[in-house]
């Protein structure tokens, strides 16, 4: 009896010993192999100002966002309408993108276009017909106008018309809408 007991004592201590090997294994493995890594996520925040005016020397106090930009225009055949100036600021201390696209565009636009350009101060206006980036055909979402890359505290003005094809005087309303992109 005493020889069993001795046998089971020592196979409970050579259990305990080879788990506390083990263990000590374990953690200096787990200690040896830690890798920490953190996710970063990045909140862009944009801090552009675009603003639209009936003329360039305006105070572009007017807000783009959900005006309907052209409204009601009547013009004549081969003519252009009145010029709206939008004013794009960026403030965002980077580089960003911003595309401008005519939205809620009705059915009855066969024949028409627009036309938009940048301009600068004192520079005459004149949208050139061969241009495909100054003159589109109107679809709706069209994305008529693209500025790429504009720096912070950039600024630039855009002049934008729309023009009718057609042989008689029509009217037709717009919406203009801004994408921001980084």
């Amino acid at each position: 009896m005493k020889k069993d007991l001795i046998s089971k004592s020592l196979l409970l201590s050579f259990i305990g010993v080879f788990l506390c090997i083990a263990m000590f294994v374990g953690t200096t493995l787990a200690t040896i192999s830690l890798t920490v890594s953190t996710n970063t996520n990045t909140v862009t925040v944009f801090d552009v100002d675009i603003k639209y005016d009936t003329n360039f020397d305006g105070d572009f106090s007017n807000n783009l966002k959900g005006v309907t930009l052209f409204d009601n225009v009547v013009i004549a055949p081969g003519e252009d309408s009145d010029i709206v100036f939008i004013r794009i600021t960026n403030n965002s201390g980077g580089n960003v993108s911003v595309s401008l696209k005519l939205t809620e565009v009705p059915s009855q636009t066969s024949g028409w276009e627009i036309c938009s350009k940048i301009v600068e101060q004192g520079t005459g206006i004149t949208f050139n017909s061969n241009n495909n980036s100054e003159v589109r055909t109107i679809t709706n979402n069209l994305e008529f106008f693209t500025l790429n890359s504009l720096s912070n505290e950039d600024q630039k003005t855009i002049a934008v018309a729309v023009r009718s094809l057609t042989s008689t005087t029509g009217t037709v309303s717009f919406k203009v809408e801004a994408t921001i992109t980084k």
